[in-house]
C-alpha cells in the first residue's frame, strides 16, 4: 500500500504472481487519487448575543457541521437565531465531494453578551431644575444629547424623551427615560436620582 497518495501517483498498477514451476501470471489495475476537497470554513469571529451567528463552508457538495451544545447541521450554511454566550466555541465542519473525498475545517466563534443598558434618574421635574442622569451596564455611552460620559446634567425647558446607547465588546443596547414636569415638588422618580436646584 502507498501512504498518502497523492494524484500524481494515479495510474495503471501490474503485478506479477509467481507460482510453483516457475509459472507467472499478470494483473493489471487502474487507480485513480483523487485530490482532497479545498475545504474552508467562514464566518464572523464575533457575535452579540440575540443576533444571528451564521456559519458558511465550499468545497464540496455535502457538509457535516458539530459544534458547542451538542450542535449539528447539514447546511453548508447554518444559522443559529438567535446565538447565545453558550454557542461560544469551535465549529468543525467535514466536507464531502463527488469523488467522496473529505476533509475538514473549523472555525472559532465567540457570542459575547448584550448589555443591560439602563438610566438612573427622576423622571419628574419644575422648570429650572437641574437633572442627574446616570447610565450604567456598559464600558461606552453616547446619549441623545450627543454627550459621551456615563453621567450627564440636563436641564430641559419641556418634556423630553431622552435616550443612551451604551456598547459593550462592541455590542450595543439601549434605554430612554421620559423626563416631563410636574410641580409643586411632589416626585414620582422612576429611579433614584441626584437632584439638585439650579438657583438663578
Amino acid at each position: 500500500y502507498i501512504l498518502n497518495a497523492t494524484p500524481s501517483q494515479s495510474g495503471s498498477y501490474i503485478v506479477t504472481v509467481t507460482g510453483s514451476g516457475s509459472c507467472t501470471a499478470t494483473a493489471t489495475s487502474t487507480v485513480t487519487v483523487n485530490d482532497l476537497p479545498a475545504v474552508s470554513a467562514t464566518g464572523a469571529v464575533t457575535y452579540c448575543e440575540a443576533y444571528s451567528l451564521i456559519l458558511y463552508a465550499n468545497g464540496g457538495n455535502q457538509y457535516s457541521w458539530s459544534g458547542p451544545n451538542s450542535f449539528n447541521s447539514s447546511s453548508q450554511s447554518p444559522q443559529i437565531i438567535p446565538a447565545q454566550t453558550s454557542n461560544s466555541g469551535i465549529y468543525i465542519v467535514t466536507v464531502t465531494d463527488v469523488n467522496s473525498c473529505s476533509d475538514t475545517a473549523m472555525l472559532s466563534v465567540l457570542v459575547n453578551p448584550t448589555p443591560v443598558v439602563q438610566i438612573a434618574g427622576d423622571d419628574s421635574l419644575c422648570l429650572g431644575d437641574l437633572l442627574t442622569l446616570t447610565g450604567s451596564g456598559a464600558d461606552t455611552y453616547l446619549w441623545s444629547t450627543s454627550e459621551t460620559q456615563s453621567t450627564i446634567q440636563v436641564s430641559p425647558i419641556a418634556n423630553t424623551v431622552y435616550y443612551l446607547t451604551g456598547t459593550s465588546a462592541g455590542c450595543s443596547a439601549s434605554d430612554s427615560l421620559s423626563v416631563s414636569f410636574s410641580c409643586p415638588n411632589s416626585r414620582s422618580g422612576r429611579r433614584h436620582n441626584n437632584f439638585q436646584r439650579r438657583i438663578y
